[in-house]
């Protein structure tokens, strides 16, 4: 017989199951300390983002250029230095990175393709393994609108508690595919 407190116990670890997500089971049974994003931005929130992620991209895609590789990677990286963000000008307008405090905060900016026009960027969280850390992310399909094959990159950029200046490893969360 189960008791009333264990019958509440039992249905509120139901619903609390049922309410996450595999991606959300998969990031809690790691044995890493995980973070979670603080905010996010968009190119609402910041004039030109796509314009500042893409100066930060651009000596990774001139390596690849030099090596003969002209199709831009997906990456990511970890900002932890007022330093490492400069100001873009662009057609005789400059963008500028918001004010962030990397005393507390890390600026993730990263890219990702996306196969297919509908996909986006749905969940992201990171690990912190020993000697580098790593990106989980989860994309997300907007149903019942005519999809075609992409090459797009979704550019994001999102601040994160103070994070280590470690290399990054990028992991698609596929449900377990």
């Amino acid at each position: 017989m189960i008791l009333p407190n264990k019958k509440l116990s039992l249905l509120l670890s139901l619903i609390m199951l049922s309410s996450c997500s595999g991606f959300d089971i998969f990031i809690n049974g790691l044995d890493s300390e995980v973070f979670s994003p603080v905010s996010s931005y968009t190119s609402q929130d910041i004039e030109g983002l796509e314009e500042l992620i893409a100066f930060l991209f651009a000596p990774l895609d001139a390596d690849n250029e030099k090596v003969g590789i002209n199709v831009r990677q997906q990456a990511v990286l970890v900002i932890n230095r007022k330093d490492d963000l400069q100001d873009v000008t662009n057609r005789g307008k400059t963008y500028s990175w918001p004010e962030i405090n990397f005393n507390r905060y890390s600026l993730i900016v990263g890219r990702i393709g996306m196969p297919e026009t509908t996909y986006y960027l749905a969940k992201q969280k990171i690990a912190k393994e020993s000697d580098h850390l790593v990106f989980y992310y989860e994309l997300g399909n907007i149903s019942g609108v005519a999809s075609t094959i992409s090459n797009r990159m979704c550019l994001f950029a999102t601040l994160y508690h103070k994070l280590p200046d470690y290399p990054v490893e990028m992991v698609r969360w596929t449900g377990g595919k």
